[in-house]
């Protein structure tokens, strides 16, 4: 990708070009454009300024604006990483679990693949829990956090900043959730929840939602079959794939809850600042279709996961 050089961006129109692609960056393809005496207000340049502005960013091939005469001007065609680097950005960065199961090592396979493809340097970090990954994203931490489409429409629903970049098919993110008991189901009173994990905490409150002789009992993920076994709590919600064999006295039961969340929880999504610059740039790079078909060569293992 042939980027300005550095004294490139010391003149003038370097400072208007790179002050546009962070303009741009908020507008979706075929979007109309402001204005050329807007944009030249706005980055307080010169018309001229702005047009060889416009000219330099398309001439590059980041961008094709296309005139519709009254209408004004129409961003037909953008590259969106090519602009995120001319708007002086480098690193996406993003968070999704532990790749813990194959599903998993398929889904940070395709991302890695989806990332790699846009040319950007890029780094993916793999940190437990949907509401610590949600929560750095709000704080500026993250581009971009993987997470349940269940956990993301509750988190867009409480955080307005919040939007849903893409969200995949059902069995994107686990095959299902079950419960793990050591005591038939209506006897089950203490239920075991990882708090940071807003999928267990949202599946947990569904199952025994009818029920009024339950109560919650904070669980650390990593104890959970032993916390089970002594008793500190009857059953635990849990992701199918991640129980491996279990000991005699616990058995897996279905869950009971509304189909539609259970579906939910099942599928994949990936959340970002609805505002932020990168926004556009994260839903160009990651185009469901082709991140569905790398995660099923992996589950298919007719390829070795790579992240």
């Amino acid at each position: 990708m042939a980027l300005p050089e550095t004294e490139d961006f010391l003149s003038q129109t370097g400072k208007v070009t790179l002050g546009l692609a962070r303009l741009l960056l908020s507008y979706r393809q075929g979007e109309r454009l402001p204005r050329m005496v807007d944009v030249a207000r706005r980055l307080r340049a010169g018309n001229g300024t702005v047009q060889e502005a416009f000219s330099y960013l398309t001439r590059a091939g980041a961008i094709v604006v296309a005139a519709h005469g009254s209408q004004g001007s129409v961003l037909e065609q953008v590259d969106y990483p090519l602009l995120w680097r001319y708007a002086g950005n480098e690193w996406v960065i993003g968070s999704m679990p532990l790749p813990y199961t194959l599903r998993y090592e398929g889904l940070a396979t395709a991302l890695y693949d989806r990332l790699e493809a846009s040319g950007l340097p890029f780094n993916m970090t793999y940190q437990r829990g949907s509401l610590s990954r949600a929560e750095m994203v709000r704080q500026g931490h993250y581009h971009y956090a993987v997470m349940s489409l269940l956990a993301a429409e509750h988190l867009v629903g409480r955080y307005p900043e919040l939007a849903i970049v893409t969200s995949l098919p059902p069995g994107s993110y686990v095959s299902e959730h079950i419960l793990i008991s050591r005591l038939p189901r209506e006897q089950i009173r203490r239920v075991g929840v990882d708090q940071t994990s807003l999928d267990e905490i949202l599946l947990t409150a569904e199952e025994f939602r009818e029920r009024q002789d339950w109560e919650s009992v904070p669980a650390r993920r990593l104890q959970v079959l032993d916390l089970l076994r002594e008793g500190q709590f009857d059953a635990i919600i849990w992701n199918r794939e991640g129980v491996g064999s279990l000991p005699p006295d616990l058995r897996l039961l279905p869950l009971q809850g509304e189909e539609r969340l259970r579906v939910l929880a099942t599928q994949a999504a990936i959340v970002a600042l609805r505002e932020a610059p990168v926004y556009q740039v994260l839903t160009s790079i990651f185009a469901p279709e082709e991140i569905t078909s790398a995660q099923q060569e992996v589950l298919s293992q007719r390829r070795l996961p790579r992240y």
